[in-house]
């Protein structure tokens, strides 16, 4: 499916749920409507392809809550904390900006890709987090971070064969990936 053509306008008033089995081409904007306080696109689903030129904007600037449930970019694992993960999903060359908190969060996913994707102006950290499993950033530009204590990724949860390779953070309040994991029982002695 394609979605627009370079400086085509798309205002959403609640998430897009991406079915599985699709391959989305953004080249326009998805932005998203004021005070529609979601996330842009929810994925709770498998074999997914997002690419393009596109930006998926979250307007943060006229969302009104401050409620942490799915207020971010691409949401999987807990799209309003009722979904699924995803499975076996590529996002490519688009631009994720101005999201009330992390451009992504990803939980209890498997095989998701973040490739080429800049990541502009959010207020939390990007995460793969809870149960997911060979999940990658790949070459991402993640460019200012709003919060004073956000981290340009961060891994936590029992988080398997994950990784981000050959990316670029600046502008950030700490410049660097965290990784955070709670111990099995049996190594806390």
């Amino acid at each position: 499916m394609l979605i627009g053509q370079q400086g085509d306008k798309f205002i959403l008033s609640s998430a897009l749920k991406i079915p599985s089995n699709s391959h989305l081409i953004i080249n326009g904007t998805l932005f998203l409507a004021a005070g529609a306080n979601s996330h842009i696109l929810g994925l709770g689903s498998s074999n997914i392809i997002i690419e393009g030129s596109g930006i998926l904007d979250g307007n943060r600037a006229n969302q009104s809550s401050r409620t942490w449930a799915a207020r971010g970019g691409i949401v999987a694992g807990n799209i309003d904390y009722t979904g699924p993960g995803a499975n076996n999903v590529l996002v490519r060359n688009i631009t994720i900006q101005k999201t009330q908190y992390w451009h992504w969060n990803i939980i209890s996913s498997s095989g998701v890709r973040f490739v080429r994707v800049r990541a502009n102006n959010c207020g939390s950290s990007d995460n793969f987090a809870a149960g997911s499993n060979n999940c990658w950033a790949i070459q991402l530009r993640n460019l200012y971070l709003i919060v004073q204590v956000a981290w340009a990724w961060f891994f936590y949860g029992s988080v398997y064969h994950s990784g981000a390779i050959g990316c670029i953070v600046f502008n950030s309040a700490a410049e660097r990936i965290n990784v955070t994991m709670t111990l099995p029982r049996s190594w806390r002695g």
